[in-house]
Protein backbone atom coordinates (compact mmCIF):
# COMPACT_ATOMS: atom_id res chain seq x y z
CA UNK A 1 0.00 0.00 0.00
CA UNK A 2 2.91 2.32 0.74
CA UNK A 3 4.51 1.54 -2.16
CA UNK A 4 1.33 2.09 -4.43
CA UNK A 5 1.17 5.69 -2.62
CA UNK A 6 4.23 6.89 -2.98
CA UNK A 7 3.92 5.76 -7.20
CA UNK A 8 0.72 7.51 -6.76
CA UNK A 9 2.63 10.44 -5.64
CA UNK A 10 5.23 11.11 -7.98
CA UNK A 11 2.70 10.70 -10.71
CA UNK A 12 0.68 13.12 -9.25
CA UNK A 13 3.90 15.60 -8.86
CA UNK A 14 5.30 15.02 -12.34
CA UNK A 15 1.34 15.85 -13.82
CA UNK A 16 1.08 18.99 -12.01
CA UNK A 17 1.08 21.87 -14.30
CA UNK A 18 3.47 24.51 -14.47
CA UNK A 19 1.03 27.44 -12.89
CA UNK A 20 0.27 24.76 -9.91
CA UNK A 21 2.69 24.29 -7.15
CA UNK A 22 2.99 20.36 -5.30
CA UNK A 23 4.59 18.94 -2.24
CA UNK A 24 5.40 15.87 -0.92
CA UNK A 25 6.44 14.77 2.47
CA UNK A 26 7.58 11.65 4.16
CA UNK A 27 7.93 11.67 7.78
CA UNK A 28 8.08 8.56 10.29
CA UNK A 29 9.86 7.43 13.47
CA UNK A 30 10.95 4.31 15.21
CA UNK A 31 11.43 3.50 19.05
CA UNK A 32 10.90 0.42 21.32
CA UNK A 33 7.47 1.15 21.86
CA UNK A 34 6.63 0.68 18.12
CA UNK A 35 7.39 2.61 14.47
CA UNK A 36 5.29 4.94 11.91
CA UNK A 37 5.37 6.62 8.59
CA UNK A 38 3.50 8.98 7.31
CA UNK A 39 2.98 10.16 3.98
CA UNK A 40 1.77 13.84 2.71
CA UNK A 41 1.13 15.00 -0.81
CA UNK A 42 0.20 18.98 -1.17
CA UNK A 43 -1.17 20.77 -4.19
CA UNK A 44 -2.08 24.06 -4.93
CA UNK A 45 -3.49 26.22 -7.92
CA UNK A 46 -4.75 29.65 -8.17
CA UNK A 47 -6.29 32.33 -10.18
CA UNK A 48 -7.02 35.51 -10.70
CA UNK A 49 -9.48 35.53 -8.18
CA UNK A 50 -9.76 31.84 -6.66
CA UNK A 51 -7.62 29.44 -4.79
CA UNK A 52 -7.59 25.46 -4.36
CA UNK A 53 -5.51 23.76 -1.82
CA UNK A 54 -5.51 19.94 -0.91
CA UNK A 55 -3.73 17.54 1.10
CA UNK A 56 -3.78 13.65 1.25
CA UNK A 57 -2.43 11.71 4.00
CA UNK A 58 -1.14 7.96 4.92
CA UNK A 59 -0.11 7.07 8.06
CA UNK A 60 1.06 3.76 8.80
CA UNK A 61 1.56 2.80 12.37
CA UNK A 62 2.90 -1.34 13.76
CA UNK A 63 1.98 -2.58 9.55
CA UNK A 64 -2.00 -0.65 10.44
CA UNK A 65 -2.59 1.44 7.55
CA UNK A 66 -4.58 4.81 8.07
CA UNK A 67 -6.26 6.58 4.80
CA UNK A 68 -5.83 8.20 2.79
CA UNK A 69 -7.35 11.18 4.19
CA UNK A 70 -8.05 14.21 1.86
CA UNK A 71 -8.27 17.35 2.83
CA UNK A 72 -9.11 20.48 0.90
CA UNK A 73 -10.28 24.03 0.34
CA UNK A 74 -11.42 25.99 -2.50
CA UNK A 75 -11.96 30.08 -2.18
CA UNK A 76 -12.92 32.36 -4.62
CA UNK A 77 -12.87 36.34 -3.63
CA UNK A 78 -14.15 39.86 -4.75
CA UNK A 79 -14.12 42.38 -3.03
CA UNK A 80 -18.27 42.30 -2.53
CA UNK A 81 -18.17 38.65 -1.63
CA UNK A 82 -16.65 35.77 -0.95
CA UNK A 83 -17.26 31.81 -0.48
CA UNK A 84 -15.23 29.03 0.53
CA UNK A 85 -15.80 25.43 0.98
CA UNK A 86 -13.33 22.61 2.05
CA UNK A 87 -13.08 19.30 3.89
CA UNK A 88 -10.79 18.91 7.27
CA UNK A 89 -10.47 22.39 7.09
CA UNK A 90 -11.76 25.27 9.57
CA UNK A 91 -10.88 28.95 8.65
CA UNK A 92 -13.97 31.09 10.50
CA UNK A 93 -13.18 32.36 14.04
CA UNK A 94 -16.66 34.25 15.54
CA UNK A 95 -15.57 37.72 16.63
CA UNK A 96 -17.20 38.31 19.82
CA UNK A 97 -15.99 38.61 23.54
CA UNK A 98 -17.21 35.07 23.61
CA UNK A 99 -15.91 33.12 20.40
CA UNK A 100 -18.48 30.80 20.32
CA UNK A 101 -16.40 28.94 17.29
CA UNK A 102 -12.76 28.86 16.45
CA UNK A 103 -11.03 28.06 13.29
CA UNK A 104 -8.32 25.45 15.75
CA UNK A 105 -10.83 23.24 16.83
CA UNK A 106 -11.47 20.61 13.28
CA UNK A 107 -11.91 17.27 12.31
CA UNK A 108 -10.68 15.12 9.29
CA UNK A 109 -14.21 14.68 8.71
CA UNK A 110 -15.25 18.38 8.71
CA UNK A 111 -16.93 19.81 5.86
CA UNK A 112 -17.60 23.42 6.07
CA UNK A 113 -19.17 26.29 3.49
CA UNK A 114 -19.10 29.81 4.05
CA UNK A 115 -20.16 32.61 1.70
CA UNK A 116 -19.90 36.00 2.69
CA UNK A 117 -21.63 39.45 1.07
CA UNK A 118 -21.13 42.46 2.29
CA UNK A 119 -21.01 42.62 6.66
CA UNK A 120 -23.07 39.49 6.81
CA UNK A 121 -21.76 35.59 6.48
CA UNK A 122 -23.66 32.19 6.44
CA UNK A 123 -22.38 28.94 7.28
CA UNK A 124 -23.17 25.31 7.16
CA UNK A 125 -20.65 22.54 8.35
CA UNK A 126 -21.27 18.91 9.60
CA UNK A 127 -18.73 16.89 12.02
CA UNK A 128 -17.66 19.82 13.69
CA UNK A 129 -16.28 18.44 17.40
CA UNK A 130 -18.26 19.22 20.43
CA UNK A 131 -16.78 17.47 23.08
CA UNK A 132 -16.62 13.91 22.02
CA UNK A 133 -19.43 14.35 19.37
CA UNK A 134 -19.65 15.55 15.88
CA UNK A 135 -22.19 18.07 15.01
CA UNK A 136 -23.88 19.78 11.92
CA UNK A 137 -25.38 23.13 11.92
CA UNK A 138 -25.76 26.35 10.17
CA UNK A 139 -25.11 29.71 11.65
CA UNK A 140 -25.44 33.92 10.26
CA UNK A 141 -23.48 36.33 11.47
CA UNK A 142 -23.78 40.17 10.59
CA UNK A 143 -21.24 42.92 11.02
CA UNK A 144 -22.12 46.41 10.80
CA UNK A 145 -19.65 49.69 11.62
CA UNK A 146 -20.10 53.34 11.31
CA UNK A 147 -18.31 56.47 12.99
CA UNK A 148 -17.18 55.14 16.26
CA UNK A 149 -20.02 52.42 16.55
CA UNK A 150 -19.12 48.80 15.88
CA UNK A 151 -21.96 46.18 15.87
CA UNK A 152 -22.08 42.60 15.54
CA UNK A 153 -25.12 39.60 15.93
CA UNK A 154 -24.69 36.01 15.08
CA UNK A 155 -27.53 33.09 15.46
CA UNK A 156 -26.45 29.51 15.62
CA UNK A 157 -27.98 26.21 15.26
CA UNK A 158 -26.28 22.82 15.80
CA UNK A 159 -27.46 19.10 16.65
CA UNK A 160 -24.97 16.14 17.14
CA UNK A 161 -27.88 13.72 16.00
CA UNK A 162 -28.43 10.37 18.48
CA UNK A 163 -26.31 7.96 19.23
CA UNK A 164 -26.93 4.56 21.12
CA UNK A 165 -23.51 5.50 23.31
CA UNK A 166 -24.09 9.16 23.86
CA UNK A 167 -26.15 11.63 24.50
CA UNK A 168 -27.32 13.59 21.91
CA UNK A 169 -26.02 17.47 21.83
CA UNK A 170 -28.52 20.00 20.15
CA UNK A 171 -29.38 23.38 20.69
CA UNK A 172 -29.35 27.50 19.51
CA UNK A 173 -26.95 30.11 20.17
CA UNK A 174 -27.48 33.77 19.91
CA UNK A 175 -24.83 36.97 20.37
CA UNK A 176 -24.97 40.32 20.38
CA UNK A 177 -22.04 42.40 20.91
CA UNK A 178 -21.39 46.75 20.55
CA UNK A 179 -18.57 48.93 20.76
CA UNK A 180 -18.23 52.48 20.83
CA UNK A 181 -14.82 54.66 20.93
CA UNK A 182 -14.55 58.30 21.73
CA UNK A 183 -11.77 60.37 22.04
CA UNK A 184 -9.81 57.99 24.44
CA UNK A 185 -12.63 56.41 26.07
CA UNK A 186 -13.73 52.28 24.34
CA UNK A 187 -16.98 50.67 25.83
CA UNK A 188 -17.81 47.38 25.14
CA UNK A 189 -21.02 45.12 25.46
CA UNK A 190 -22.00 41.64 25.19
CA UNK A 191 -24.82 39.01 25.95
CA UNK A 192 -24.94 35.90 24.72
CA UNK A 193 -27.89 33.25 25.25
CA UNK A 194 -27.46 29.24 25.03
CA UNK A 195 -30.37 27.17 24.60
CA UNK A 196 -30.13 23.48 24.15
CA UNK A 197 -33.01 21.11 23.11
CA UNK A 198 -33.79 19.94 26.31
CA UNK A 199 -32.56 21.98 29.78
CA UNK A 200 -32.48 25.39 30.99
CA UNK A 201 -31.23 27.93 28.87
CA UNK A 202 -27.70 30.07 30.18
CA UNK A 203 -26.39 33.98 29.52
CA UNK A 204 -23.42 35.24 29.53
CA UNK A 205 -22.89 38.99 29.95
CA UNK A 206 -19.97 40.91 29.87
CA UNK A 207 -19.30 45.08 29.94
CA UNK A 208 -15.80 46.41 29.55
CA UNK A 209 -14.49 49.93 29.58
CA UNK A 210 -11.12 51.24 28.70
CA UNK A 211 -9.77 54.58 29.13
CA UNK A 212 -6.70 56.02 27.97
CA UNK A 213 -5.05 59.35 28.92
CA UNK A 214 -1.85 60.47 28.33
CA UNK A 215 0.61 57.40 28.94
CA UNK A 216 -2.19 56.22 31.58
CA UNK A 217 -5.03 53.41 30.73
CA UNK A 218 -7.88 52.42 33.03
CA UNK A 219 -9.66 49.38 32.01
CA UNK A 220 -12.83 48.18 34.03
CA UNK A 221 -14.62 44.87 33.37
CA UNK A 222 -17.58 43.16 34.77
CA UNK A 223 -18.96 39.73 33.39
CA UNK A 224 -21.23 36.93 34.48
CA UNK A 225 -20.86 33.19 32.83
CA UNK A 226 -23.64 31.07 33.83
CA UNK A 227 -23.09 27.14 33.97
CA UNK A 228 -23.75 25.85 30.38
CA UNK A 229 -22.58 28.59 28.34
CA UNK A 230 -19.44 27.93 26.48
CA UNK A 231 -17.23 28.06 23.53
CA UNK A 232 -18.91 25.29 22.26
CA UNK A 233 -16.81 24.91 18.86
CA UNK A 234 -13.53 26.18 20.03
CA UNK A 235 -10.32 24.23 21.57
CA UNK A 236 -10.89 26.20 24.61
CA UNK A 237 -13.54 28.59 26.57
CA UNK A 238 -12.71 32.42 25.59
CA UNK A 239 -14.50 32.50 29.64
CA UNK A 240 -14.50 30.60 32.12
CA UNK A 241 -18.66 29.30 32.52
CA UNK A 242 -19.77 29.54 35.92
CA UNK A 243 -18.20 32.55 36.50
CA UNK A 244 -18.78 36.45 37.42
CA UNK A 245 -16.97 39.17 39.02
CA UNK A 246 -15.24 42.33 38.49
CA UNK A 247 -11.68 43.45 37.39
CA UNK A 248 -9.89 46.48 37.35
CA UNK A 249 -6.32 46.90 35.69
CA UNK A 250 -4.40 50.04 35.45
CA UNK A 251 -0.99 50.85 33.24
CA UNK A 252 1.36 53.60 33.44
CA UNK A 253 4.38 53.56 30.47
CA UNK A 254 6.60 56.07 31.11
CA UNK A 255 10.74 56.76 29.83
CA UNK A 256 11.65 55.40 33.21
CA UNK A 257 9.27 53.87 34.72
CA UNK A 258 6.86 51.58 33.93
CA UNK A 259 3.70 50.36 36.35
CA UNK A 260 1.04 48.07 35.94
CA UNK A 261 -1.63 46.90 38.58
CA UNK A 262 -4.40 44.34 38.24
CA UNK A 263 -6.96 43.80 40.57
CA UNK A 264 -9.74 40.49 40.33
CA UNK A 265 -12.81 39.44 42.36
CA UNK A 266 -14.40 36.90 40.38
CA UNK A 267 -16.46 33.93 42.45
CA UNK A 268 -18.87 30.78 41.43
CA UNK A 269 -22.60 31.45 40.09
CA UNK A 270 -23.63 29.61 43.65
CA UNK A 271 -21.02 31.88 45.45
CA UNK A 272 -19.50 29.20 47.00
CA UNK A 273 -16.30 29.68 45.49
CA UNK A 274 -13.70 32.49 44.91
CA UNK A 275 -10.74 33.30 42.13
CA UNK A 276 -8.95 36.41 43.26
CA UNK A 277 -6.15 38.35 41.89
CA UNK A 278 -4.11 40.66 43.08
CA UNK A 279 -0.73 42.18 41.51
CA UNK A 280 1.56 45.12 40.94
CA UNK A 281 4.48 45.09 38.24
CA UNK A 282 7.01 47.74 37.84
CA UNK A 283 9.91 47.72 34.80
CA UNK A 284 12.55 50.40 35.65
CA UNK A 285 14.12 50.63 32.39
CA UNK A 286 17.32 52.44 33.77
CA UNK A 287 18.10 50.10 36.22
CA UNK A 288 17.13 46.94 33.46
CA UNK A 289 14.94 45.58 36.26
CA UNK A 290 11.83 44.25 36.25
CA UNK A 291 9.84 43.86 39.70
CA UNK A 292 6.55 41.22 39.61
CA UNK A 293 4.49 41.40 43.05
CA UNK A 294 1.75 38.94 43.07
CA UNK A 295 -0.47 38.72 46.10
CA UNK A 296 -3.00 36.75 45.32
CA UNK A 297 -3.83 34.07 44.48
CA UNK A 298 -0.16 33.13 45.69
CA UNK A 299 2.66 35.15 46.80
CA UNK A 300 5.20 35.20 44.89
CA UNK A 301 7.93 38.35 44.17
CA UNK A 302 10.01 38.13 40.96
CA UNK A 303 12.57 40.06 40.19
CA UNK A 304 14.01 39.67 36.13
CA UNK A 305 17.19 41.14 34.82
CA UNK A 306 19.38 41.80 31.97
CA UNK A 307 23.26 41.77 31.50
CA UNK A 308 24.54 41.24 27.99
CA UNK A 309 23.64 37.75 27.16
CA UNK A 310 22.22 36.66 30.18
CA UNK A 311 18.98 36.68 31.50
CA UNK A 312 17.74 36.13 35.34
CA UNK A 313 14.97 35.52 37.55
CA UNK A 314 14.44 35.19 41.43
CA UNK A 315 11.84 35.13 43.46
CA UNK A 316 13.03 35.06 47.15
CA UNK A 317 9.43 34.36 48.64
CA UNK A 318 9.29 30.74 46.51
CA UNK A 319 12.96 30.80 46.87
CA UNK A 320 13.89 29.69 43.16
CA UNK A 321 16.86 31.38 40.54
CA UNK A 322 17.06 31.21 37.06
CA UNK A 323 19.68 31.85 34.81
CA UNK A 324 19.82 32.12 30.98
CA UNK A 325 22.44 32.56 28.45
CA UNK A 326 21.70 33.15 24.40
CA UNK A 327 24.93 33.28 22.65
CA UNK A 328 25.51 32.65 18.62
CA UNK A 329 25.75 28.86 18.78
CA UNK A 330 24.82 28.07 22.28
CA UNK A 331 22.97 28.71 25.22
CA UNK A 332 22.18 27.31 28.58
CA UNK A 333 19.53 27.69 31.68
CA UNK A 334 19.96 27.13 35.12
CA UNK A 335 17.50 26.45 37.63
CA UNK A 336 17.56 26.14 41.61
CA UNK A 337 14.18 25.41 43.21
CA UNK A 338 15.26 25.45 46.94
CA UNK A 339 12.33 24.26 48.70
CA UNK A 340 11.89 21.08 45.96
CA UNK A 341 15.25 20.69 46.40
CA UNK A 342 15.60 20.01 42.53
CA UNK A 343 18.23 21.57 39.98
CA UNK A 344 18.16 21.85 36.45
CA UNK A 345 20.54 22.48 33.96
CA UNK A 346 19.57 22.91 29.83
CA UNK A 347 22.46 23.35 26.99
CA UNK A 348 21.92 23.91 23.84
CA UNK A 349 24.55 24.33 21.06
CA UNK A 350 25.61 23.60 17.38
CA UNK A 351 28.34 21.29 16.84
CA UNK A 352 27.55 19.78 13.38
CA UNK A 353 24.09 18.78 14.52
CA UNK A 354 21.49 20.94 16.76
CA UNK A 355 22.21 19.71 20.33
CA UNK A 356 19.75 20.35 23.31
CA UNK A 357 21.08 18.42 27.20
CA UNK A 358 18.82 18.37 30.17
CA UNK A 359 20.24 16.46 33.25
CA UNK A 360 18.04 17.65 36.90
CA UNK A 361 18.33 16.28 39.95
CA UNK A 362 15.87 16.10 43.04
CA UNK A 363 17.95 15.52 46.34
CA UNK A 364 15.32 15.47 48.55
CA UNK A 365 14.04 11.96 46.67
CA UNK A 366 17.93 11.06 45.42
CA UNK A 367 16.47 11.26 41.78
CA UNK A 368 18.30 11.96 38.65
CA UNK A 369 16.83 12.38 35.21
CA UNK A 370 18.70 12.95 31.92
CA UNK A 371 17.73 13.64 28.16
CA UNK A 372 19.66 14.46 24.67
CA UNK A 373 18.03 15.69 21.23
CA UNK A 374 20.77 15.55 18.22
CA UNK A 375 19.17 16.91 14.94
CA UNK A 376 21.07 16.75 12.07
CA UNK A 377 20.04 19.02 9.25
CA UNK A 378 19.70 17.59 5.86
CA UNK A 379 19.39 19.24 2.30
CA UNK A 380 15.74 18.40 1.87
CA UNK A 381 15.42 16.82 5.07
CA UNK A 382 16.53 16.17 9.03
CA UNK A 383 17.33 12.81 10.87
CA UNK A 384 16.85 13.40 14.53
CA UNK A 385 18.06 11.21 17.44
CA UNK A 386 16.47 11.14 20.93
CA UNK A 387 17.44 9.77 24.68
CA UNK A 388 14.99 10.20 27.77
CA UNK A 389 11.82 11.92 27.40
CA UNK A 390 12.31 15.50 27.24
CA UNK A 391 10.43 17.83 29.83
CA UNK A 392 9.53 21.24 28.57
CA UNK A 393 11.20 23.27 31.40
CA UNK A 394 8.69 21.57 33.96
CA UNK A 395 11.27 21.33 37.24
CA UNK A 396 8.89 18.44 38.84
CA UNK A 397 8.42 15.72 35.80
CA UNK A 398 10.08 13.33 34.54
CA UNK A 399 11.94 11.87 37.23
CA UNK A 400 11.55 8.03 37.61
CA UNK A 401 10.73 7.29 33.70
CA UNK A 402 12.72 4.77 32.19
CA UNK A 403 15.28 6.20 29.92
CA UNK A 404 14.52 5.01 25.89
CA UNK A 405 15.53 6.50 22.07
CA UNK A 406 13.73 6.99 19.79
CA UNK A 407 14.97 8.32 16.01
CA UNK A 408 12.85 10.13 13.81
CA UNK A 409 13.36 11.68 10.24
CA UNK A 410 11.15 13.90 7.52
CA UNK A 411 11.73 14.43 3.58
CA UNK A 412 10.45 16.88 1.23
CA UNK A 413 10.59 16.08 -2.69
Amino acid sequence: MREVFFLACLLLAALVPPTAAGELRYSGSIAPGGSSEEWQLGFSRSGESWAFHSQGVIVQEEGRIKGPVLKWQLSWDQDWASVRAGRGWHAFTEPSVFRIMHGNNVAEETSMLLASLGGSTAGMFSKLPLDNRLAGGAFILVEHAAPGLEFMGMHLRYDTGYSPLLERRAGQVAVLQGIHQWRGLTVTGALGRHRPAEGRASHGVLGRASYTFGKSSLNLEALRVEPGFESLFAASNRLTPNRQGFTVAFTHKGEDVSLEFQGRAHWNVEGSRTYPRLGLKGDFKRLGLTADLRVLPTAALIFTGKEGAATWQVDPLRQWLRVDWAGEYAGTRLNFDLPGGIVRLQAAFTFGSDWRLVWKRDFLRNLSHFSARARVPLKRGAVQLEWGEYDRGNLRAGFGQKATWRISWEWQF
